[in-house]
């Protein structure tokens, strides 16, 4: 295990051990294709890893996120809480509109979430609009563990802070826009997300 440098990185080799502490929030940074995503998809036990072992305790709720998004024809709604249990409370429309609030999202995305309209969603919304339904789906979804690959891909600079500050809060609050009268009840959040820079990492 080696120790973090000035900037708090730490460098894997995956030679040894890594441990990821639940209630952190981690980042696997590095330049393209080299193994970030895989290692990404092997905590999620996506795929299993062909050395080693990888161990994620089973009581946790794990979700992958692929940098790719994927809608099914339904409203947008059926859509954002897709996997919630339907007497979830979170999966209620008034919580869906709070975190995509949280993301901010134009007002025209606001109006498609309560139209009830079934959509071709991947060809209406434009790139950036789906990359935040794809991240408002994961925060609805509010696993133990979320594992997101290069959620802020598609965002300008600025933009990108804003959106590794809203990971930061999912993991100090357990969950996005969740009651903070409850929050000991719940079970520490833990999320890790890959990205090819550190541009707004340092402020998290």
């Amino acid at each position: 295990n080696a120790e973090p440098d000035q900037q708090g990185f730490v460098r894997l080799n995956l030679l040894g051990l890594a441990e990821l502490k639940q209630g952190t929030l981690s980042a696997f940074v590095g330049p393209h294709s080299e193994g970030k995503t895989t290692l990404l998809r092997i905590l999620a036990n996506v795929i299993l890893p062909d050395h080693g072992l990888c161990f994620v305790p089973s009581h946790l709720r794990v979700l992958h996120v692929p940098a790719e998004t994927y809608f099914y024809r339904g409203t947008l709604l059926q859509n954002l809480t897709f996997g919630a249990d339907e007497n979830n409370p979170d999966a209620n429309s008034a919580h869906v509109r709070k975190v995509l609030r949280r993301l901010g999202v134009s007002k025209h995305l606001l109006a498609y979430l309560d139209s009830g309209q079934q959509k071709p969603w991947s060809e209406v919304l434009s790139q950036t609009e789906c990359q935040v339904c794809n991240l408002a789906r994961a925060l609805v979804f509010n696993p133990e563990l979320l594992c997101i690959d290069k959620p802020a891909s598609v965002f300008q600079d600025e933009k990108c802070q804003s959106i590794f500050q809203l990971l930061r809060d999912f993991v100090n609050n357990k969950g996005v826009e969740q009651d903070p009268n409850t929050a000991a009840m719940r079970r520490p959040r833990t999320c890790v997300f890959t990205t090819d820079g550190t541009i707004g990492l340092a402020e998290v």
